[in-house]
């Protein structure tokens, strides 16, 4: 009885011993397989990565090229305009002589898209001579201009431009100017809507004059919808003699960032309160060396915001040669 007890307890053993051992070999296995998955998927991460960094290099210098391609583009359109202005020539201008521009797309105040204009801004800077009877006439006639001894409308120029607003939209604007600087104030333009810089809007001043409104009060309109304008017949502000804005030789920029403070310290638009303090650092103001400053003196202008007083940091000047 005593050996029957002992074989089974031996087979039980042995029986245990072997569930036991196929479970260990089971474990074994299992393990096995998963350090197989564990190792393909840490090659699969590593080649993921690999193929990751070879695609963002690829990117990265994609975008090196089109960095250095719009820099060459940019040199390159700089050069033509320095060489057009040099030769005389309006590159830039082929409305010039003609009574309307050629494009449908330029009404001051649109909005064009980054697409529209791409590789195409030529298009877009135009100057046009301003005959008596045509449309630019019709609206200025007794506003802005009047007939005078001191400029006619042989010495002015309508120009179309294109620049970013505070949006950063890319806006239509338009400027009546000195026909001697037509071609540098589009080139100023340009450079400024090729460095992205924001200017509210640019229309004649001619759109704020309300009947029975002198120079000075459409200009004052203006300034209250901060829009940036040149030409107007006008005298100084505070004084008699014909401004340089009467000669469309002063363009007035941003001019509630930019007020115009009298000897005094005292200013009339209380939309510049916020911008008396230089120092505040809001933006759309014109400081000395910003690129709106340097872009200017390039082009022989002085800034009204080095005078000691009155201090006008909106205006922009070049006197005639």
């Amino acid at each position: 009885m005593i050996k029957k007890k002992l074989n089974l307890g031996m087979i039980l053993m042995s029986v245990a011993g072997l569930l036991f051992l196929i479970i260990l070999i089971g474990l074994m296995l299992f393990c096995l397989n998963l350090n197989s998955k564990c190792v393909k998927l840490e090659k699969s991460n590593a080649q993921y990565q690999k193929e990751n960094e070879e695609k963002q290099k690829e990117i990265d210098g994609l975008k090196a090229q089109m960095k250095e391609l719009n820099e060459q583009i940019i040199e390159k359109d700089a050069e033509l305009m320095q060489q057009s202005t040099e030769e005389g020539q309006a590159t830039i201008a082929p409305s010039r002589g003609s009574s309307s521009f050629s494009h449908q797309q330029l009404t001051p105040g649109a909005v064009l898209s980054e697409q529209e204009v791409s590789g195409n801004y030529d298009v877009y800077f135009q100057e046009q001579v301003i005959e008596r009877g045509d449309e630019v006439f019709q609206r200025i006639m007794g506003k802005s201009y009047q007939d005078n001894d001191h400029i006619g409308l042989d010495q002015l120029r309508y120009l179309k431009l294109i620049h970013y607003n505070f949006n950063h939209e890319i806006q239509v604007g338009e400027m009546i100017v000195n026909a001697a600087l037509a071609q540098e104030i589009l080139s100023i333009f340009k450079e400024l809507f090729m460095n992205e810089y924001e200017i509210q809007s640019v229309f004649l001043i001619d759109n704020y004059w309300q009947p029975g409104m002198t120079g000075d009060e459409a200009d004052t309109a203006s300034i209250d919808q901060n829009n940036t304008s040149c030409f107007n017949y006008r005298p100084v502000t505070g004084g008699s003699t014909l401004s340089d804005h009467a000669y469309g030789r002063a363009i007035d920029i941003n001019p509630q960032q930019n007020p115009y403070i009298n000897a005094a310290g005292g200013y009339s638009h209380t939309n510049a309160a916020p911008y008396i303090d230089r120092s505040s650092g809001l933006p759309h103001m014109i400081t000395d060396g910003d690129v709106c400053d340097t872009i200017f003196e390039k082009y022989g202008f002085s800034w009204g915001g080095l005078w000691t007083g009155p201090i006008d940091y909106q205006h922009f000047y070049k006197k005639a040669n």
